[in-house]
């Protein structure tokens, strides 16, 4: 099953610093979620194209998972190929994903997954998890997800150290 990938970013940092990743299949809507401007639509492969982890802060998918984060391995111009890393019951797990990259609009990607599960995530970088993300994101995903868990903490950063 292939899903859509959102972003939308924090107006009030650089467009690069925060991303709202929203997974959805062709029965999720968002119509009531719609801001009354004409957003700005910013490049998801200019997102995911960095060296640092991207975060996952919150998610919709109920589950034990934490301290979840993504590492670019491979970016194109049509598709990237990175590792998830998360704990899940105090266990570090990784798998390898594919997410490939929308023309039109510029701001989503597919990503194939085995369960064809329909989620949400609100994504951060590394430099700037430590922050609060941006009122607006977060409202968003509160609307197009209903409801989420944390899956980032502060112990984390220590929780997912490369292993020696």
């Amino acid at each position: 099953m292939t899903e859509e990938v959102v972003s939308c970013y924090a107006m009030h940092m650089l467009a690069s610093l925060l991303t709202l990743i929203l997974i959805f299949t062709d029965s999720t809507s968002s119509i009531g979620c719609l801001p009354k401007s004409r957003p700005t639509i910013y490049s998801m492969i200019n997102f995911v194209n960095t060296t640092q982890r991207v975060w996952t802060y919150k998610i919709s998918r109920p589950g034990t998972i934490r301290c979840q984060y993504n590492l670019k391995r491979v970016i194109s111009p049509h598709n990237i190929v990175y590792n998830r890393t998360f704990l899940h019951n105090r266990q570090r797990h990784s798998i390898i994903l594919r997410g490939e990259f929308h023309a039109r609009p510029r701001d989503r990607m597919d990503v194939n997954t085995i369960d064809g599960a329909t989620y949400y995530e609100l994504r951060v970088k590394n430099a700037y998890v430590e922050s609060v993300p941006d009122r607006r994101c977060g409202r968003h995903f509160n609307c197009v997800a209903r409801s989420g868990i944390f899956t980032y903490g502060p112990d984390c950063q220590n929780m997912t150290r490369p292993r020696k």
